[in-house]
């Protein structure tokens, strides 16, 4: 495959898996199994990550799950109406550290992919065959649902905890670069606010000006939660 498509495709699909790790580690404890909202924070992750690894490998048949995993734990409440009520979430949540791992191996594995990609390998049919998609076009197809799945988390973020996450948009931190990921404290994620408003400042100024007028009309009351001046400050 070209190298420079190769190398910027694995930059961004690292990029969504660290965004989703960013947002594992800054979920409060109190949201974390949380499920008076739906499906509750960790199960959506988990699905995220546990689709992310699928995807990334050959077939069915040479992927592997992680030692922790659950049949049940694949399925999203809600997203399956043909199941008929039978999809619903373990009643034991994962933890942050089995998750915070996994995102690890979903970035090494998104590495070793793209590394042993050819362009004879892009274009031949993905090893998945309720998907008629090119191997190339598949993992583009897998990195739109990783993402997917991240934005959901950082509006719970958002709505429910009032905390940001960084957008990664220069380039992704592979494997190789990444480091360890550990859970945030309350003085993390008041000191992530501040950091995140001042960049969006002052790089954007007259975006957050409008931005601050939107929000602090009487109409817009219902995405309050979003103002970035209100990230965790207590």
């Amino acid at each position: 495959m070209h190298d420079y498509w190769q190398t910027v495709i694995c930059r961004q699909f690292a990029a969504a898996i660290q965004m989703l790790r960013s947002a594992v580690e800054a979920c409060p404890d109190d949201l974390w199994d949380e499920r008076a909202y739906g499906t509750p924070f960790w199960h959506l992750a988990y699905h995220a990550l546990f689709y992310t690894d699928f995807y990334l490998s050959d077939d069915e048949n040479t992927f592997r799950p992680r030692d922790f995993h659950v049949d049940k734990a694949i399925f999203l409440p809600g997203d399956y109406p043909q199941f008929g009520g039978i999809v619903t979430t373990p009643e034991k949540a994962f933890t942050r550290t089995q998750l915070l791992d996994y995102a690890g191996h979903c970035l090494r594995k998104s590495d070793e992919t793209f590394q042993r990609l050819t362009d004879k390998r892009a274009l031949e049919r993905c090893g998945f065959p309720w998907y008629e998609l090119s191997v190339g076009e598949f993992l583009l197809n897998n990195f739109r649902h990783t993402q997917h799945h991240t934005g959901q988390l950082i509006v719970l973020l958002r709505r429910h905890a009032r905390i940001g996450v960084d957008w990664l948009g220069n380039q992704g931190r592979s494997a190789a670069s990444a480091n360890v990921a550990t859970p945030w404290s309350r003085a993390d994620r008041r000191r992530f606010g501040r950091v995140t408003e001042r960049r969006v400042a002052e790089k954007q100024p007259l975006m957050v000006n409008l931005w601050r007028r939107t929000i602090d009309s009487p109409a817009s009351e219902s995405i309050r939660c979003l103002r970035f001046s209100e990230v965790e400050r207590a």
